[in-house]
């Protein structure tokens, strides 16, 4: 397969785009020494499909989000987004600082919406490694229009 010369190496590509591989898109997102592409065959963001019981929990509190505890500072935090969302006041007066799994959720779609390193809709087939390049080609395919694209990259990510 020919590769045209011109392609742009990510510094990694990451397959699957779950609460891991989100919180990881979030916290490289800032910085600019590394170009991330994150793939995934779902067409958007939606966790636990089907499992949200309506009064269900997480069994960490809200800290243990996306971001919070490896940058404290970061805009992808949960109590940004409950700021953005004019529910930061209701979430601390609750004295439940365990999160609602729905919210949580959301909070994940919310920042979805502000990445642009993230590619839903796209389902990795094969990957190689090119010792010519020094990298990995990611071949992956459109779920929607069936287009086939690859993609190059010096580290993979793995996750959910």
């Amino acid at each position: 397969m020919n590769i045209n010369p011109t392609t742009q190496t990510y510094d990694f590509i990451a397959i699957g785009i779950g609460p891991f591989n989100l919180g990881l898109a979030c916290l490289t997102e800032p910085v600019d020494a590394l170009n991330g592409l994150f793939l995934d065959q779902n067409d958007g963001f939606d966790w636990h499909t089907g499992m949200m019981l309506e009064s269900a929990h997480l069994q960490t509190p809200f800290m243990a989000d996306l971001v919070t505890l490896a940058d404290p500072t970061s805009r992808y935090s949960f109590l940004n987004y409950l700021k953005q969302q004019g529910k930061l006041y209701s979430f601390y007066i609750r004295e439940n600082f365990f999160m609602m799994r729905k919210e949580f959720n959301q909070y994940c779609q919310w920042a979805c919406e502000q990445l642009t390193s993230l590619q839903f809709s796209t389902r990795v087939e094969l990957v190689t490694w090119d010792a010519a390049l020094e990298c990995y080609l990611v071949h992956a395919r459109s779920t929607k229009s069936g287009e086939q694209q690859v993609y190059r990259a010096r580290r993979l990510v793995l996750g959910t």
